[in-house]
């Protein structure tokens, strides 16, 4: 039970669609960095979704217009 929820907080989320907001909502527990580039909704994101976040990683988010 506990190992699984550590594993999706060290998890990468899906965030494509997303307003900047929502996309720093679900980023927020799991204590990284983020760049932001663009305004709108999310449209790329570094790491991918499902990709291990390590400790320290940056998260770039690309924003464009809906």
């Amino acid at each position: 039970t506990g190992g699984a929820e550590v594993e999706a907080a060290r998890t990468m989320p899906d965030l494509a669609g997303k307003t900047l907001r929502q996309a720093l909502t679900a980023l927020a527990a799991r204590n990284v960095e983020v760049e932001i580039h663009g305004r709108g909704v999310v449209t790329g994101q570094v790491p991918r979704a499902g990709e291990f976040l390590a400790p320290g990683v940056v998260v770039h988010l690309e924003l464009s217009p809906r």
